[in-house]
């Protein structure tokens, strides 16, 4: 049967595991098993045990002069991958063993810290998953392994956060920071521009002044206040 030339092909590996990983959730996770290497040390993690969360950066300013704040985006958190590995014995194509599994937990220790580093240093990963989203160095922030008398393959559990260089912090912060001061201008205009939710927002500093005089006789805030509950 001739092939429909309109038709699209079978997916390649990466378009198939960024749709496993998307159908999965807001989490990107791995539903096959995936190669990783983190420096420099290559292991395949079994299905479902890596999982990568992604988080936008949602902050709250004050409306000059008026009460109340509102809420807007200022960027992204950095992301956070955990790994549940096993860490086995390394053997040849001809099975003699090249390195055992309690020699490569020993190098993946001196990665999450070595000897006595007073600070954590950044480490290369590569994975289908981070790829996709451009993740390329992370810090070990927690290493957990567990014994299992053998040592011929040792449980591990991994948590790393994605690594930004200083230069990047402080442009997302800058970035962040005028995003925060857009949002309150643009909310102080679309209010002066509102007569109803000026209204609105009068007859609520009215009633609480109002129980504030009925009440303990604290001193009402002044319009110059960013919020009644602060």
């Amino acid at each position: 049967m001739p092939t429909d030339p309109n038709q699209a092909g079978p997916p390649t590996a990466e378009e198939q595991i960024l749709q496993e990983a998307t159908a999965a959730g807001s989490l990107l996770r791995n539903l096959s098993e995936i190669p990783f290497m983190l420096g420099g040390l290559t292991f395949i993690v079994p299905p479902k045990a890596m999982t990568v969360k992604q988080a936008i950066k949602v902050d709250e300013v004050s409306i000059p002069k008026k009460s109340g704040k509102v809420r807007h985006v200022t960027g992204y958190e950095p992301a956070e991958i955990t790994v549940e590995l096993e860490v086995c014995d390394e053997e040849g194509l001809d099975g003699v063993l090249v390195q055992p599994a309690l020699e490569r937990l020993r190098i993946l220790q001196c990665l999450f810290r070595d000897g006595r580093a007073a600070l954590p240093t950044a480490v290369e990963i590569v994975s289908p998953l981070t790829d996709l989203i451009g993740i390329r160095q992370v810090f070990i922030q927690e290493l957990t392994a567990n014994e299992d008398g053998t040592f011929d393959w040792i449980p591990v559990h991994l948590v790393l956060t994605e690594y930004e260089s200083v230069k990047t912090q402080l442009e997302n912060q800058a970035a962040g920071a005028g995003a925060s001061n857009a949002a309150a201008a643009q909310g102080a205009e679309e209010i002066e521009g509102n007569e109803e939710l000026n209204r609105e927002l009068g007859y609520v500093r009215d009633q609480f002044n109002a129980g504030m005089e009925e009440g303990s006789g604290a001193e009402a805030p002044s319009e110059d206040l960013d919020d009644p509950d602060e």
